[in-house]
């Protein structure tokens, strides 16, 4: 018990009075006390001075147990990493041992049988300790074990300096939590806070006696949080040595770290043998690069970078740029168009300067005040399609793109991609956009004489949500927007379209919604240039247009208590909804066209709705949990117009919409429209979803448009074993009888480590790739089509 008193410069009984003086005014009590107790023993005839000295033996005795009881010090007061990591001098120490000799003169002593020394989550147990409380240093012998936060050593002898963090391991093994690295060695030197050397070293991320896989190496240097450097090391599988390289590199990284990334490499008949080598760029700590060097034998070496920045929490953006001055073009000569175009346009690609730059960024300026811009330019139509995959593809930007900043990329088969720069300022009921728009076509710019498309350059947007007016039963609210509409070719213009509308809500019974509504439009064009039009000729032209719209609706619902395991409630709401929409038939041939706004089609129409609606209420620890379980909806439209000028067909086709998420395994949904005059399907399209506990998964889409293409496309993953899975999907058209491609893999992945490989086929191309896996160390092969087509599996198992 008296152990401790050798690691402080004061007496127990100063520090405990310096502590209660902290909790308590002790010099202000401790005086009307002594001058009670003097007078109560007056009174009583006692000797003062015995009492008095009594008492302070008693106080001594009660201190000193309150000290060595654990009123004291707590090793948990302030996080540190003691052995192996900061500043811990004010983290305060516990020592324990059956024996301590010697300490009270030097401050040198041993700690016999039991010994533990704690320094916040450090922990040093030993059979015997040498040590130097002066300078810090402790020499442990026998059972030797440390224990830093999830880190664990063992082995025979230790020496170790608190002072400067450094000391030697003999005979005993480290383990790294974070990258479950397992590291064997003759001697292990800690030579500062965060490096390690060590000499005939074993190293593997297997938990087994027997790994899978190891490193031996005859020298260790290992920085915590960065790399490790093995000299001469050999790669061995089952203890059995497979490779040799007289220097290996490893990542041990705790944060984002520069260096090399895992590489990627595969085979195609269109690029050849491919490798990829990304380097990664921490520049600060809010903004890092990461540079890209794709080598493909047939196609020559594309190189990429990309640049992210997070200025604060709402301030972030990320550039990226891909360059390949390719050696295959689809210029029409021979076979080049086969072997090296698409089939899903009409039009070559001849270029071989090829690229793809894009940005985003997020700037909040406060009050509600957000710029948002988005960039996306791209060489040729073909170039996403190319390269849809691998590190800065297609499919990785556009993921990790939405993952930030919520707005994806155009489809990869669209040559026209959007470019914005947007300002949107929101008040109560109230919002402003100002934005510039670009559509980049990119077949105009780079193979047509004329382009025509329309740019927004810039368009504002003033909106007035629906509000009461003046505290009466009416609402309005208005949608208003001023454009400058340009084209590089055709005619250019100003415009200006206003669109407000009153409302009357009303509730009769309490049952039925009946809101009328009417609204005007008013339409401006300025031509700034306007083809067949003479200087002279009037160059304003204008549109005045009224609308009409009656919404009738009604709900009723109730409430069942199924006897359903986990289900204790269960809500069925049903909606029928009623809308009148009318807008008078008027010339505007003279008028200009630029998009959708500059025509507005006359109706007279009556759309009808049916909507089911059920939601499950599950008991939680956190709350009842709520779900939709189902919702079907029906619909259809009756056209007046129609049935004035004699169409045969005024009732549109019924539209239907259905999901299901039967129990945590199944869900379906699907849509179709049926004519009601032919009896058939315009439309349908059915999707569903199982999985299992097992992590067995199964989707399944069928596309049918009667205009259209009909599709089927399935994606499977199935778990064969604890260890081997299979994964496949499939995508064919059947109105054409041919298929759009199609893949399988095996994925087997063990504690330690996993191997992927995976054979593809699109249009006519086929690919081959495979992935290693060593868990804590990284990849070597191809990307993950198991991680990229199950993200949710991935996470859970990897």
């Amino acid at each position: 018990m008296g152990v401790e008193r050798i690691f402080t410069k004061e007496s127990p009984l100063k520090i405990c009075v310096k502590r209660l003086r902290r909790i308590t005014p002790i010099n202000r009590i401790f005086p009307y006390c002594f001058h009670s107790i003097t007078a109560g023993c007056r009174f009583l005839q006692i000797d003062v001075r015995r009492v008095k000295a009594l008492l302070r033996c008693v106080l001594r005795f009660i201190l000193v147990l309150f000290f060595f009881c654990g009123g004291g010090v707590s090793a948990g007061a302030e996080e540190g990493t003691g052995l192996l990591d900061g500043d811990t001098s004010l983290i305060p120490w516990r020592v324990e041992a059956d024996k301590a000799e010697g300490f009270r003169e030097t401050g040198k002593g041993v700690l016999r049988g039991n010994v533990v020394i704690q320094k916040g989550d450090t922990r040093l147990s030993a059979d015997t300790v040498n040590f130097d409380t002066k300078a810090r240093v402790a020499d442990a012998d026998g059972n030797v074990g440390v224990t830093s936060g999830e880190d664990i050593f063992s082995g025979t002898h230790l020496q170790y300096n608190w002072g400067d963090q450094t000391g030697r391991f003999d005979g005993g093994t480290l383990f790294l939590k974070k990258n479950n690295f397992h590291i064997r060695a003759d001697r292990i030197e800690k030579t500062g806070e965060t490096t390690y050397s060590a000499e005939n070293v074993h190293i593997t991320t297997c938990d087994d006696e027997t790994p899978t896989w190891a490193i031996d190496g005859k020298k260790l240097d290992i920085t915590y949080g960065g790399y490790g450097f093995v000299n001469h090391a050999f790669f061995k599988i089952k203890e059995v040595p497979v490779f040799y390289s007289p220097i290996l590199v490893f990542p041990v990284k705790l944060n984002r770290q520069t260096g090399l990334l895992a590489p990627q490499f595969g085979t195609s008949e269109r690029k050849g043998f491919s490798y990829s080598q990304p380097f990664f760029w921490a520049i600060s700590d809010n903004t890092d690069a990461t540079l890209y060097a794709d080598s493909m034998s047939r196609r020559g070496v594309k190189l990429g970078a990309e640049y992210r920045y997070v200025l604060s929490d709402t301030n972030r953006g990320v550039v990226m740029f891909d360059f390949l001055n390719d050696r295959k073009t689809d210029d029409g000569s021979g076979t080049s168009s086969t072997d090296y175009g698409y089939n899903d346009d009409a039009y070559l690609r001849p270029n071989a300067d090829r690229y793809w730059f894009r940005m985003k960024h997020d700037q909040s300026l406060g009050d509600d005040t957000d710029i948002k811009l988005d960039l996306d330019i791209v060489s040729d139509q073909d170039y996403l399609y190319e390269f849809k995959k691998g590190y800065n593809g297609y499919l990785d930007s556009r993921r990790d793109l939405n993952d930030v900043f919520g707005r994806t990329l155009d489809e990869y088969n669209d040559p026209v991609r959007k470019n914005r720069l947007n300002l949107n300022k929101r008040w109560a009921g109230y919002s402003l956009n100002v934005e510039a728009l670009w559509w980049d076509d990119v077949i105009a710019r780079r193979q047509a004489d004329i382009d025509e498309t329309v740019q927004y350059l810039p368009t504002i947007y003033f909106d007035r949500y629906k509000q009461p007016i003046f505290g009466s039963l009416l609402f309005a609210g208005f949608e208003s927007q001023s454009a400058y509409l340009y084209r590089e070719d055709g005619a250019r213009a100003f415009r200006f379209d206003l669109h407000p509308r009153i409302y009357l809500p009303l509730r009769p019974g309490g049952i039925l919604s009946v809101e009328p509504s009417v609204g005007f439009r008013q339409t401006l064009w300025h031509m700034d240039s306007y083809d067949g039009v003479d200087d002279g000729a009037d160059r304003t032209r204008h549109r005045e247009l009224f609308d009409v719209r009656l919404d009738l609706s009604s709900e009723v619902y109730n409430v069942f208590h199924p006897d359903w395991e986990g289900v204790d409630a269960l809500k069925h709401a049903v909606k029928l909804q009623a809308v009148y929409d009318y807008t008078p038939s008027w010339k505007q041939e003279e008028n200009p066209y630029f998009d959708g706004t500059d025509r507005i089609e006359g109706e007279n129409l009556i759309t009808y709705s049916f909507i089911n609606t059920f939601i499950t209420r599950s008991p939680a620890k956190d709350g009842p949990d709520y779900r939709q379980a189902a919702r079907i909806e029906l619909s259809q439209s009756y056209d007046i117009n129609k049935e004035k000028d004699e169409d045969p067909e005024p009732f549109s086709p019924i539209e239907g919409e259905i999901q299901l998420n039967i129990g945590k395994w199944l869900s379906l949904q699907g849509d179709a429209g049926w004519s009601v005059y032919s009896g058939d399907f315009i439309s349908r399209n059915v999707a569903g979803i199982f999985s299992d506990s097992r992590g067995d998964s199964l989707y399944v889409q069928h596309r049918y448009g009667k205009s259209l293409r009909e599709s089927i496309y399935a994606d499977v993953l199935l778990n064969l074993t604890q260890r081997v899975w299979i994964f496949s999907d499939y995508e064919r058209n059947i109105k054409d009888g041919l298929d759009i491609s199609s893949s399988i893999g095996v994925l087997y992945r063990s504690q330690c480590w996993s191997f992927e490989v995976q054979y593809e086929k699109e249009d006519e191309n086929d690919s081959f790739g495979f992935l290693i896996t060593l868990h804590g160390l990284g990849d070597v092969g191809g990307s993950s089509r198991a991680r990229e087509r199950f993200p949710n599996w991935a996470k859970n198992t990897f």
